[in-house]
């Protein structure tokens, strides 16, 4: 099964906001990533995924499928009391906890969580008889996708940088084995 990964499109936000599954809007550059995108795709996918937030689905509902679902297993980490701030004013004794062991410690929920209900998401998929897939997402998924995939310890996930617009091409199997991944 071929499946392209992609993050959303730029966001408008300030720099520094802790958004993980807040609704946030796009950028108005998302006309001309979403066609620079496109162009990147095939023409027709058996099936096309998108974490429920709007600014993955107006990505998603754009690219051509007969089967198309929103899922909330692909949504980014919810930070909880922390969404919607700096992450300058968040107190630095808590930040500094957090960040000691973010895969364990539960903001509105931890980072071990959320990769067990993606990696569900994922064998759950692998289970299908799809050939091409597209999933639109955000990059703290797509960091789970690549840990699954290669056995990367999730307290080294955030060294992996994910570009807004970005698209990874993995080649999957159940077994895991012959799997590859083309950045």
């Amino acid at each position: 099964m071929q499946v392209h990964l992609i993050r959303h499109t730029r966001l408008d936000i300030a720099e520094n906001i802790c958004y993980g599954q807040s609704e946030v809007p796009l950028a108005s550059s998302f006309l001309t990533e979403k066609n620079l995108i496109l162009k990147q795709l095939y023409s027709k996918y058996d099936a096309v995924f998108s974490s429920p937030l709007s600014r993955c689905t107006q990505l998603a509902q754009e690219i051509p499928t007969d089967f198309y679902q929103e899922s909330a297993r692909l949504l980014e980490l919810n930070f909880g009391a922390w969404e919607g701030k700096n992450w300058n004013d968040i107190a630095p004794d808590e930040l500094n906890l957090w960040m000691s062991d973010f895969v364990n410690i539960k903001l509105g929920e931890s980072f071990i969580n959320m990769y067990h209900r993606v990696v569900g998401f994922i064998e759950e998929l692998l289970a299908k008889d799809y050939q091409k897939v597209a999933i639109v997402t955000h990059a703290g998924v797509i960091r789970i996708f690549f840990a699954w995939l290669l056995e990367i310890p999730l307290k080294n996930i955030f060294r992996l940088q994910i570009g807004y617009g970005d698209i990874y091409t993995l080649n999957l199997n159940l077994q895991k084995d012959y799997c590859s991944i083309n950045l």
